[in-house]
């Protein structure tokens, strides 16, 4: 049987000239996992950098699987099989009103 562990955090810097920005990261790892094929333990990590610009207007930069690790999120089995993201950067815009 596999295991998974996620976790993620974030922190918002509130003073100086660095108000308004936020750093994170974040991490994904999962132990063996066997579909017809055995696959060992594995880690993916992420890093992330964001922006504030207003109450309802904010922007991140998230850089995924920085190591570009590579694995299959659902290895080879009788049907099909998937690999995992590789290294790639995600920019979000986010409003509120």
């Amino acid at each position: 049987m596999s295991r998974v562990f996620k976790l993620w955090t974030t922190y918002r810097l509130m003073q100086g000239f660095l108000n308004g920005v936020t750093i994170g990261g974040g991490m994904l790892a999962q132990s063996w996992i066997t579909r017809g094929i055995e696959q060992g333990g594995y880690a993916i990590f992420n890093a992330q950098v964001g922006y504030r610009f207003t109450k309802h207007l904010d922007a991140s930069l998230t850089l995924n699987n920085m190591f570009n690790r590579e694995y299959y999120i659902r290895p080879p089995g009788n049907f099909f099989s998937e690999f995992g993201d590789r290294r790639n950067v995600m920019l979000t815009l986010r409003s509120a009103f």
